[in-house]
This record gives C-alpha cells, structure tokens and sequence, in this order.
C-alpha cells in the first residue's frame, strides 16, 4: 500500500469522542473557519462578494499560484480578504470541499 492511500485512511478520534478520516476533520475545520488564515472575497463581479475562509497550507498544496503567493520568494502578507472577482461562489466553495 502506498504511504498517500495510507495516510488517506487514517481515521483521528475527533474532539467530539467520535472516530474520523482526517478529511472529514479538516471539511469541518473549514466549514466552522476553524484555524484559518487567510480569507478570500469571491465573485464580486456577479453581485457583492462572499467571503470564504481558507487555510494557506492547503490551498497552497492544492495550488502552485497559490503556493507561490504565499510560500513564494516574495510572499503576501494577506491582512484583508484575497479579492477573485471573477469565480462564482459556488464554484470556490466546490473547489475548497474538494
């Protein structure tokens, strides 16, 4: 078995005193903003923006834009929410679940 479909099938006793998959835990995290730290303001281009909370680690795992902007030569310091005007909610909040 390979060490990335090990580790996708760990389980964590959640705070709760239930059993998990780790992903389970973190789509919660990310629901509830839980230890986020950086927020992103999408789809303002369709109407007023939506704010989403996100996590630096992941999306930059997910994503080398995202990765360089904040582990990059030059990162941003993110004080205000990301500004992608362009991509509907829905979309960025499927694309965060995933």
């Amino acid at each position: 078995m390979s060490q990335s479909s090990t580790l996708s099938s760990i389980s964590w006793s959640d705070r709760r005193g239930g059993v998990e998959k780790i992903a389970d835990c973190m789509k919660e995290m990310l629901a509830r903003g839980e230890s986020s730290d950086v927020q992103f303001a999408i789809g303002r281009s369709y109407g007023a923006a939506q704010v989403f909370p996100a996590h630096k680690l992941i999306m930059s795992a997910r994503s080398n834009v995202f990765h360089q902007m904040f582990y990059g030569a030059l990162p941003e310091k993110c004080t205000a929410p990301i500004d992608i005007p362009d991509i509907l909610p829905d979309a960025f909040a499927n694309m965060l679940s995933c």
